[in-house]
């Protein structure tokens, strides 16, 4: 498999982990950017459909950090990140 291949199968899935972007659009910064422009959309679709929503809209910020392998600590610190948000 040829790198650029291996990169597009990546970046067609986007993991939870960093807010459902792609691993590309983390790496130069779209992040944010592509989270609050999604952000919009889905309380714009609650509000024009409330019956079809049962709770809150999930997490939509952006990301501070981002590991592989997350220790207790970092782990800890992502899920106080997650409260704050």
């Amino acid at each position: 498999m040829k790198l650029e291949q291996a990169i597009t199968n990546i970046d067609a899935l986007p993991p939870c982990g960093i807010g459902f972007v792609t691993p590309g659009s983390r790496h130069r910064g779209e992040d944010a950017a592509i989270l609050a422009a999604r952000k919009k959309v889905y309380v714009a679709a609650k509000a024009r459909h409330r019956e079809l929503w049962n709770g809150d809209i999930k997490r939509l910020s952006a990301t501070k950090g981002v590991w592989l392998n997350p220790d207790d600590e970092i782990s800890e610190i992502n899920q106080i990140e997650e409260k704050v948000a």
